[in-house]
């Protein structure tokens, strides 16, 4: 008989460390806060949208790169471009971010920080129309070299395949 007080103390503690376990598990697992903003369908057919138009661009320039009158042709393609990714630009930015829950806990302050940040593609973006803008002035000045096409698309590809990718990541 002197093992069953034993005993019971030691179901206790047995079923004690699952149930704090369990316990700990469905607090933590409630208290989820969203970083990202939310997919946004719209965003990913501009980016489609101006990612066809640009390599319309670079397939116009690179067909006769050195033509002196290759720019005149070019300006409207450039300029609508630019205009897309501005336009692409200003609809990343207004897309509302998640709100910090609340009650917040100590994490409060770094979640509100970095849902305050801009969301990456929008950083990228940018990065385009500055990209293709400094196509367009360095075009507009002089013909350009096959290789300065490239070295401008590559950099285009590089940018634009990082925005697609949050973007559509977005979406999970």
């Amino acid at each position: 008989m002197h093992n069953i007080p034993v005993f019971r103390a030691n179901i206790r503690h047995r079923l004690r460390v699952p149930f704090l376990a369990l316990l700990a598990l469905l607090f933590l697992g409630g208290c989820q806060a969203q970083l990202a903003p939310a997919y946004d369908q719209s965003i990913v057919q501009a980016l489609g949208t101006t990612n066809t138009n640009g390599m319309a661009l670079f397939d116009q320039v690179a067909q006769n790169p050195s033509n002196p009158q290759g720019y005149a042709a070019a300006q409207a393609s450039y300029t609508a471009l630019i205009a897309l990714l501005e336009a692409t630009k200003v609809q990343i930015d207004s897309r509302p971010m998640p709100s910090t829950p609340s009650g917040a806990n100590l994490l409060g302050k770094a979640i509100s920080d970095i849902q305050a940040m801009p969301a990456p593609s929008s950083g990228v973006v940018a990065l385009l129309a500055q990209t293709i803008s400094t196509m367009r002035s360095t075009h507009a000045t002089r013909a350009l070299s096959l290789i300065e096409v490239q070295a401008f698309k590559g950099q285009y590809v590089i940018s634009m395949q990082q925005a697609l990718i949050y973007e559509k990541a977005l979406a999970r």
